[in-house]
């Protein structure tokens, strides 16, 4: 069941994030136990992620509190995630830890893999907060546990992603190098303090290798839009070039830049153009531009049944989550990609089994209802194109609409703000 549900999150995330880059996923797929240690910004889908794409079975530590619930803990139990507790949740809690940490070391006894986070919270940033040292600890228990002979291996992961909220941009998956710690056996009988920070400061620089760094809110916000502006292909090497120039550049760069960008994207969004679209169009001549939106016209005219169609059966397994996010955690914004994916697969999943009974009931017959289910599917993916060739479209008239001065001077605004973006 388990599998199944990946599987469908896997290709709810496809959707979510269209362009991924996955680097050293084979150093998690082996048969040994391994402690995956990743940074910790987007929810329950940083897990995911890695869960669904390296396809290797894992547990998950998770903090305590949302297993409070008991449907909660039931759920959750059955997805292999395991509750662990914080100072936050209580000194009477961390005893808990005990019965957990035993738990933990059976997995790795069978050659299992746990995924954790060692920063211990989660806030929506591109940066590595401060470690804790209960990964290393759990580390040398298991090994303790076997005289330091299980093999266990540790690895740091790096998860970025462009746009960490929203739907669209691409996520970067870099999997470090695996270390173990058996050799450590002295120092950690000698200086169990010692061993742990030492463990702890490997982990943490693994992290940071294979991950984004940005400061502040404003560095982030250029990062993402370098991104947009320069680049098509967005190399894991070519992003992390632009966030290590971002953060050494002035201040008041950053203020001018982030200004101008700004104010140039709020102008087209009252022109009602997209930059993409501007990207294009200012090259394209006026019998171009004429063939182009003929063309967006008769999609926008031959596609309309099937988009409705589509949209009528997709709409709420898909804007459902979206308002459950964003109703149940107005201040925890860091849950709605979650939401989003896993609310989005699960509920496409439910109403689809609710689509098959109910063709069955008309149509008695596996093979139409099955036919009808694969209709359906191309359907909801005419309509998920279907939007965005509108918004196409709109640009386009809206760009005709344009005077040529006009025209010129956001060609020539847009190339600036260019060339100075690909400074970084």
């Amino acid at each position: 069941m388990v599998k199944f549900i990946l599987f469908v999150i896997r290709i709810a995330a496809y959707f979510f994030y269209p362009e991924k880059e996955l680097i050293g996923l084979k150093r998690l797929n082996t048969n040994k136990p391994l402690l995956v240690c990743a940074n910790h910004g987007n929810a329950f889908i940083d897990a995911m992620l890695i869960m669904a794409f390296s396809r290797r079975k894992y547990h998950v530590l998770v903090r305590a509190d949302v297993f409070n619930a008991k449907w909660a803990n039931w759920l959750l139990q059955k997805w292999q995630l395991i509750p662990v507790y914080r100072m936050r949740d209580g000194i009477g809690q961390l005893d808990k830890n005990k019965e957990i940490f035993e738990k933990c070391i059976k997995i790795f006894e069978n050659n299992g893999a746990i995924i954790v986070f060692p920063e211990a919270n989660c806030f929506l940033e591109k940066k590595l907060r401060k470690l804790h040292k209960g990964s290393a600890r759990l580390a040398f228990q298991a090994e303790e546990s076997a005289n330091f002979k299980l093999g266990l291996s540790i690895v740091g992961v790096g998860i970025n992603y462009e746009r960490m909220r929203f739907f669209g941009g691409k996520v970067w998956l870099s999997v470090g190098t695996p270390f173990t710690i058996a050799h450590l056996k002295n120092m950690y009988k000698v200086d169990k303090n010692e061993a742990l920070v030492s463990v702890t400061k490997q982990i943490e620089s693994d992290i940071k290798v294979n991950m984004f760094e940005l400061d502040n809110a404003k560095q982030e916000y250029l990062w993402e839009r370098t991104l947009a502006w320069t680049k098509t292909h967005k190399s894991f090497q070519y992003a992390m070039s632009v966030a290590e120039h971002i953060r050494l550049e002035t201040e008041e760069l950053q203020d001018v830049l982030k200004s101008a960008v700004q104010h140039f994207e709020s102008r087209l969004q009252h022109l009602g153009i997209t930059r993409k679209s501007l990207q294009k169009f200012k090259s394209m001549s006026n019998k171009k531009m004429g063939l182009y939106v003929a063309l967006r016209l008769l999609d926008f005219v031959f596609l309309m049944p099937i988009f409705i169609i589509g949209f009528l059966f997709h709409a709420i397994s898909f804007y459902l989550p979206l308002a459950a996010a964003h109703y149940f955690f107005k201040k925890d914004r860091e849950y709605d990609a979650s939401i989003n994916i896993a609310g989005a697969a699960l509920s496409m999943l439910l109403f689809y089994l609710i689509y098959a009974f109910w063709f069955y009931t008309i149509i008695p017959n596996i093979f139409i209802v099955g036919l009808g289910l694969i209709t359906l599917v191309i359907t909801g993916i005419v309509a998920f194109h279907y939007r965005r060739n509108w918004i196409a479209l709109k640009s386009a008239i809206n760009y005709l609409k344009l005077k040529k001065q006009d025209k010129i001077e956001l060609a020539d605004q847009m190339n600036l703000i260019s060339e100075e973006l690909s400074q970084f």
